[in-house]
């Protein structure tokens, strides 16, 4: 059996894993039904429970950050996923919230062609996460685009520097979904 290869989902998995010990009640088994869908694959199932979680919390990051990442695997790439992953990658949320919402608002903002703004979010990922996931997925995704739009990178030797120690340690799913 072959498996088909669905990039993104697993930062989207492993920042989720965060979150599923910080709600109790009626919206952790809303919030553990959602992540299920998610890890699942299944975008619009976890779409509709995340929002169903939303309307529960009132206005929860991580329900937000599940729609907008569950609305992307399904293409939806429109200014309104723009604008919430915008929003969820401000400075007020929790940071592992605004570093996955940086890292997917960088990948959706190379697809749109705007490389010098994927640049800055997938930096701000890269420096500022503290999954080591997200911190090797963030970095292959900036070396990359640095690689293609070289201009990126010339005013920042230090960047390059950091690529050098984790080039080694990422593997060859990190490269392929990068």
């Amino acid at each position: 059996m072959r498996l088909q290869k669905i990039p993104g989902v697993l930062p989207g998995i492993f920042f989720f894993f965060y979150f599923g010990v910080l709600h109790t009640g009626c919206a952790e088994e809303r919030l553990d039904l959602a992540l299920g869908l998610f890890e699942e694959g299944n975008w619009s199932q976890a779409q509709v429970e995340g929002r169903r979680w939303l309307a529960a919390t009132a206005s929860l990051p991580e329900a937000e950050l599940l729609v907008a990442m569950a609305s992307l695997r399904m293409g939806d790439e429109g200014p309104a996923i723009q604008a919430s992953l915008q929003r969820l990658a401000s400075r007020e949320n929790p940071l592992e919230v605004r570093t996955m919402a940086s890292y997917e608002l960088g990948r959706l903002l190379w697809k749109k062609n705007q490389p010098m703004d994927a640049a800055a979010f997938f930096k701000q990922a890269f420096q500022e996460t503290r999954s080591i996931d997200l911190f090797q997925r963030s970095g292959c995704s900036l070396y990359q685009l640095c690689k293609v739009f070289p201009m990126i990178g010339k005013n920042d030797p230090a960047l390059f520097q950091s690529f050098e120690t984790c080039y080694p340690v990422w593997s060859s799913e990190i490269w392929r979904e990068c």
